[in-house]
């Protein structure tokens, strides 16, 4: 079964897989529903019973509802366009690609919304993480701060939150430093709507 997807190529899949997100599941109890059904967009498929009696799926009554109104929630407008524009692309936690650093977590992200590069140097990688209501002083140095690491061959990962976590690609964003690669991760299981994802994607550069 494919482990990848995009909004050009796969986009049924891609779109699942933002589904999934709004239903705001557990990573265990996610990661056990795409085992179930094979794919994300096969999870929608699977029928209450099989949510709530299957002991290998076991949601809770709440947890079933909340995926069914996932399932019915239309798209934000333009967030298609934006996703297909920049690149954003969804690795399972199955993929030899996904970092591996994550996997012996048993709370680890079952699905990554990615934009950028992922590849075995991701283990020498470094986020720069602080406040969403950032000083000016805070932006500059988050920003100098990611210069340097990228100068010095690290992969700089960012979650997109509003503040440091965006300064920090933000600051790579120059001529000198555009062929430095940096990677923006979203992680599916916590608490990230689409308004994150929709800042994300349209304050975030693109790295190659």
């Amino acid at each position: 079964m494919p482990t990848r997807f995009d909004a050009q190529t796969t986009p049924d899949e891609f779109w699942a897989c933002h589904r999934l997100l709004n239903a705001l599941l557990p990573a265990h109890r996610l990661r056990a529903l795409l085992s179930a059904a094979g794919s994300p967009s096969g999870v929608f498929a699977l029928s209450q019973e099989r949510l709530v009696q299957d002991p290998a799926v076991a949601l809770t009554a709440k947890q079933a509802e909340r995926l069914r109104e996932a399932a019915r929630e239309p798209l934000p407008p333009k967030l298609p366009e934006l996703a297909s524009e920049m690149g954003i692309w969804v690795i399972q936690i199955d993929d030899p690609d996904y970092p591996r650093h994550l996997t012996p977590f048993t709370d680890a992200p079952p699905l990554l919304f990615v934009r950028g590069d992922l590849n075995g140097d991701d283990g020498n990688a470094v986020a720069i993480v602080g406040s969403r209501r950032a000083t000016n002083y805070g932006f500059e140095q988050a920003g100098r701060f990611a210069r340097v690491f990228a100068e010095h061959g690290l992969t700089l990962i960012s979650g997109g939150a509003i503040g440091i976590d965006t300064a920090e690609a933000n600051g790579q964003d120059t001529e000198q430093f555009r062929p430095l690669r940096a990677s923006c991760v979203l992680l599916i299981g916590y608490q990230v709507r689409p308004l994150a994802l929709c800042i994300t994607l349209m304050r975030l550069s693109r790295y190659t």
